[in-house]
């Protein structure tokens, strides 16, 4: 049972092609620097995003271990992830849930990977290990986040690692 519901977590997580985010018009797009809480889930929603699409190319290739391993990862950052996009639906159109590809979208964030082949399978090589990090743990990385922009520290890149996933 938990298997199944783990199969259908990563197809859901992962972005769908017949999910037009241009169905779903913002409210208001690009990040808000004026509100803390918001600015930090569209971090999240960023780092989130980056490990979504290297997962959906790994899933394309055929990489079945690395997919277990996300679809563990994504189980268990799933009330972070739901928070983010509970946060980011309203901020962005005003109700929620919307389709993740409609908040990629207001993020201006890109709908795919542009990698070789060998990037490709170093990213999905690495991906396992690289979600066991402290870097993807999303609820540490949205604390710290909050943390250092109510403090006002200008660069965000440096909380909770600058490596991608």
């Amino acid at each position: 049972m938990k298997r199944a519901l783990s199969v259908v977590a990563a197809s859901v997580a992962l972005p769908a092609p017949w999910m037009a985010a241009a169905q779903v018009p913002p409210v208001e797009a690009g990040y808000a620097f004026d509100k803390p809480r918001v600015l930090a889930q569209q971090l999240v929603w960023g780092r989130l995003h980056g490990v979504r699409l290297l997962a959906q190319a790994c899933r394309e290739r055929g990489d079945g271990d690395t997919m277990a391993v996300y679809v563990e990862w994504l189980e268990s950052q799933s009330s972070t992830i739901a928070a983010a996009e509970r946060t980011l639906s309203l901020h962005y159109f005003g109700r929620g849930p919307v389709p993740m590809e409609a908040i990629d979208a207001a993020l201006k964030l890109k709908p795919a990977l542009d990698l070789t082949e060998d990037e490709l399978a170093a990213g999905c090589a690495t991906l396992p290990a690289a979600l066991a990090q402290p870097r993807n743990d999303l609820r540490r990385y949205y604390v710290d986040l909050r943390t250092a922009i109510e403090r006002g520290h200008g660069d965000l890149r440096a909380v909770g690692g600058s490596e991608g996933p």
